[in-house]
């Protein structure tokens, strides 16, 4: 029973030495078109309140297929 809890132990060891020393991946950006900010109004509070362009027919109808029911496939 203690020999397959340190062969465990052992493997876990490996696996996480391994990861550590491989090389580190990334994503590349997935849709951030689709979710970026609009362009900011005004800030305050050193970034803390931000005011951003809203436009009901490009924020909403633009995005729904069913505005506020169901959006674009794209979105999803």
């Amino acid at each position: 029973m203690f020999f397959r809890f340190l062969l465990a132990l052992l493997v876990a060891t490996g696996f996480t030495v391994q990861a550590a020393h491989s090389q580190t991946l990334s994503l590349k950006p997935f849709k951030d078109d689709l979710f970026a900010y609009p362009a900011a109004l005004s800030t305050g509070d050193n970034g803390a309140y931000t005011v951003l362009d809203y436009h009901e027919m490009r924020d909403i109808n633009q995005r729904d297929e069913v505005p506020e029911k169901r959006v674009r496939a794209q979105y999803t």
